[in-house]
């Protein structure tokens, strides 16, 4: 029958270690494989870790156990007990008893391909020890995507997969014209609540939002252009609401190489410069108001120096508005309330009930605690200002 061949090497473990070592071999062979018959190899292998440990010499020096290189063959027609070869293999000496060199003699040799390649690489893909990527790259029914049967796969796309599967760089992978999408786990956080919804779609369907700006990238690329596009602004949705985004993105060809001159898909690796840019730009402008304070003379000059500095473009985004009142001390002489008056603003109509030009202290309306911001020196925040406002 088929021949399924496990090969173990070990170097430096203890003997408790070889054993829970080779029980969880034969439990992530058995979980990867497909069919009741193939999960009865887990009983089946179990019964070769003592045959393992024939070939374990101690030291008992520094209590560890050195394996050498060596291989265990398992026919699949052994796997639910009994049958002809069994019965054929009665009077034949125990391996428990036999030498390394007289089980390695015995070892039948294997015949070719046990397995096809696709397989292989699917098992590889989907081992207990593989990254969640993997395991939910494997798993995908990709019949019903235009990528076809993963036995279907050529080989140039297979290679791409591991190589974008093994990477701890954010890549993703746009195959086919329809561009469907493969992503790693790195990648994986710059999908947001897209994750992991979005294996297997379309590219337009992964960044519809911003599909009319890079959707000239994959043309490119199916032209065989590379492109680079450091630092990018987007506007995204993948947290449930619109934020913005900055990100590094290399977009590459990927060749067939049953047809090198045809660009199979598009090879996508990103950095996410989101904070690095804010933090940049944030910074700029406590700096630019700081250089500003030199050349202050009055209160109102600070005023109309703050107010220029939030209003300015690159700025007003990270400030989408503000109020600055100071208190007027001479109307709080004459009265028996403290009252704050509005001196700058930037981002919203002054004199409406978002921005009134002057708030009192018995004033319960305002969504402005100004009053006991001032008092208490603490900060307020103020949750849902546009139900207040209402």
């Amino acid at each position: 029958g088929d021949t399924l061949r496990l090969k173990v090497a070990l170097s430096m473990y203890t003997e408790r270690n070889l054993v829970n070592c080779i029980h969880d071999i034969t439990q992530r062979l058995a979980a990867t494989l497909l069919g009741e018959d193939q999960r009865k190899l887990v009983h089946t292998l179990t019964d070769h870790v003592a045959n393992l440990r024939a070939l374990v010499s101690v030291d008992d020096d520094d209590d560890s156990t050195i394996v050498e290189s060596t291989s265990i063959d398992v026919s699949l027609d052994d796997v639910g007990g009994g049958g002809k070869k069994d019965q054929e293999n009665e009077n034949e000496p125990s391996a428990r008893t036999m030498s390394a060199q007289q089980q390695q003699q015995q070892q039948p040799q294997p015949q070719g391909e046990i397995l096809p390649d696709y397989l292989n690489h699917k098992i590889a893909l989907a081992s207990m020890d593989s990254t969640l990527m993997k395991r939910l790259t494997a798993e995908y029914d990709w019949g019903s995507t235009p990528l076809g049967e993963y036995s279907k796969w050529s080989s140039t796309l297979r290679v791409t997969v591991d190589i974008v599967m093994n990477s701890r760089y954010p890549m993703i992978l746009f195959w086919g014209r329809e561009l469907i999408v493969l992503y790693n786990d790195a990648y994986a956080p710059v999908f947001g609540n897209k994750h992991p919804w979005i294996l297997g779609k379309t590219g337009k369907q992964a960044w519809g939002e911003v599909w009319d700006l890079i959707y000239n990238i994959f043309d490119a690329n199916f032209e065989g252009c590379s492109s680079w596009s450091p630092r990018s602004p987007f506007m995204l949705d993948r947290h449930s609401y619109i934020e913005e985004a900055y990100t590094s993105f290399s977009c590459s060809p990927v060749y067939l190489c049953e047809q090198q001159s045809t660009v199979g898909g598009c090879l996508g690796v990103l950095t996410d410069t989101t904070d690095e840019v804010l933090a940049e730009r944030r910074m700029g402008m406590s700096k630019e108001m700081g250089l500003l304070a030199s050349a202050f003379r009055s209160s109102q000059d600070a005023y109309v120096g703050i107010q220029n500095v939030l209003r300015a473009p690159e700025h007003n985004v990270d400030i989408t508005f503000a109020l600055i009142y100071i208190e007027d001390t001479k109307q709080h002489k004459s009265s028996h309330h403290h009252i704050y008056t509005l001196v700058s603003s930037s981002g919203i109509e002054i004199g409406t009930t978002a921005a009134p030009l002057e708030i009192t202290s018995s004033n319960s309306t305002s969504i402005w605690n100004v009053h006991g911001v001032v008092t208490s020196t603490l900060m307020d925040v103020v949750l849902q200002p546009q139900d207040k406002l209402a």
